[in-house]
């Protein structure tokens, strides 16, 4: 996830807290990132990619449902609950305290609840807006299609940023959505595998698709009749996919490098120290070995050794007859 580069308590000095729903609708037809009025783990550039996005959904469908995995204290579902074309909004996240991505790290989410979420957004929002909001506290992929009154139309996918739980994610937001839909990605950057299966996941299926990469780490998807009118639509402000594909592997690689050296470095000094202690008890195992075989071949040398092999051949004979 990004961090805030505008500070939640420098927009409050600077912005009154309660927005109009004509000046909400003015921001969000310029652009202007301003309208996020509640603390959201993202870029400016990606705000104007979400308020790009959020336009055309208006553009396309008029009125629609917003759907949002991952939600957090409602950063990024401010703008749809103040929206008048966002019909409603729904809100899916299991709310857990803390959760891994494909940094390799553990994020931490402090006092991660819907009642908090709510609670924030409702010093921000006049009542009306809020009542367009539903949350369920749950993974996507365990809610059943008929637990929310209208399917949705756009969605966004901000929960884990693992491969693995962003294409469960997907897979689970699907029976939630109309067949044609827009479904966006945020942190495109880290998850870039999960996206192209999901893409192989829907030419499986059948269904049309397009997407698209938008500044900074935005990914989006049309689907169904959405497919060509998303690419006309945001292609001119889409990065290159190939070249973002790549080199997001490439800094996600070097940032796990970079934050984890020291304990790699710490690993590969533990197992130099281990391979040296066995490579000792190697050693040592064939000096024992080949005192041991110098001291039989002595015993075989010594006189007791030769006086003794007749009695040995008795016993070794005596041995064979009871054996048999």
């Amino acid at each position: 996830m990004k961090l805030d580069l505008l500070g939640e308590a420098s927009r409050n000095q600077l912005e009154p807290l309660m927005l109009t729903a004509d000046q909400a609708l003015g921001m969000i037809e310029t652009l202007d990132p301003a309208v996020f009025r509640v603390e959201t783990q993202s870029t400016l550039n990606d705000r104007t990619s979400f308020l790009r996005v959020q336009n055309f959904a208006r553009s396309a469908f008029g009125r629609y449902v917003y759907l949002e995995v991952g939600s957090h204290i409602g950063g990024s579902l401010f703008p749809h609950l103040i929206d008048p074309s966002c019909e409603a909004a729904i809100s899916v996240d299991p709310r857990p305290a803390a959760q891994p991505d494909e940094r390799a790290e553990v994020f931490h989410y402090a006092e991660n609840s819907a009642a908090r979420m709510r609670a924030v957004l409702s010093d921000r929002l006049p009542p009306a807006a809020m009542t367009k909001l539903t949350t369920i506290d749950s993974d996507v992929s365990d809610v059943r299609s008929d637990a929310v009154d209208l399917k949705a139309t756009l969605a966004l996918i901000d929960g884990e940023h693992t491969d693995t739980a962003c294409f469960s994610d997907f897979v689970g937001v699907l029976p939630l959505m109309k067949p044609d839909c827009i479904v966006s990605f945020h942190d495109a950057n880290l998850i870039g595998d999960a996206i192209l299966n999901a893409e192989r996941f829907l030419e499986h299926l059948g269904i049309t698709h397009e997407t698209v990469f938008l500044p900074d780490t935005v990914a989006v998807m049309g689907l169904g009749r959405l497919a060509s009118a998303l690419r006309d639509h945001l292609k001119p402000y889409a990065l290159d996919r190939a070249t973002y594909l790549d080199q997001s592997r490439r800094e996600l690689w070097s940032h796990i490098a970079r934050v984890h050296s020291t304990s790699l470095h710490a690993e590969v000094e533990r197992l130099r120290s281990d391979n040296s202690q066995l490579l000792g008890e190697i050693e040592r195992a064939r000096e024992a070995s080949r005192d041991a075989e110098a001291g039989f071949a002595a015993i075989k040398s010594s006189t007791t050794w030769r006086a003794s092999a007749p009695v040995r051949a008795v016993v070794d004979r005596i041995k064979r007859r009871f054996a048999s």
